[in-house]
């Protein structure tokens, strides 16, 4: 969990499909360390190999992806508070 971020159940996310779509992998994995790992995975290869994005595609790339590897890794926290 990030500190200082409040914590949030995690059927609490905003009405964004790609929030829901989150919070849904992470239920099917048992938290969200694996997507957030994947993500992180993906942002140091764009790092490493960025690309030219023609701004009409821009959309289709993933956004804020520091932002979801938060959300992500703070699910396996109220993922564990729902279990209990």
């Amino acid at each position: 969990m990030v500190p200082n971020e409040p914590t949030r159940r995690l059927d609490e996310c905003h009405d964004r499909p790609v929030h829901l779509a989150d919070a849904a992998a992470a239920r099917l994995l048992g938290g969200g360390r694996p997507l957030a790992d994947a993500l992180a995975t993906l942002e140091r290869g764009t790092q490493a190999a960025p690309m030219a994005v023609n701004p009409a595609f821009a959309s289709l790339y993933i956004a804020n992806i520091r932002e979801r590897v938060r959300r992500l890794l703070g699910f396996d926290e109220a993922l564990a508070r729902e279990a209990a």
